[in-house]
């Protein structure tokens, strides 16, 4: 077993969730390397969209615009 390091990922993650390895690989495919709490962020916000918890309506300003810089950046793609 490897030592655990600051920021690194914890691959149980992937196994854990089904949602945890889409969002690892699509956060790789765009050049991001996520950390175990980034995923298991990730993880949690496509929970609460999936339950009709969270949508883009109910963001704030602030939120959708750095949204929008991200994905204007490249950093973030709408999966298309």
């Amino acid at each position: 077993m490897t030592p655990w390091t600051e920021g690194a990922l914890d691959e149980r993650l992937l196994a854990h969730h089904p949602a945890g390895r889409a969002c690892v690989e699509v956060c790789r495919a765009h050049g991001w390397q996520p950390t175990s709490a980034d995923v298991i962020r990730l993880v949690h916000l496509k929970h609460q969209v999936c339950e009709g918890e969270r949508s883009e309506t109910a963001l704030s300003p602030t939120r959708l615009a750095f949204a929008r810089w991200l994905y204007q950046q490249g950093r973030i793609s709408d999966g298309g």
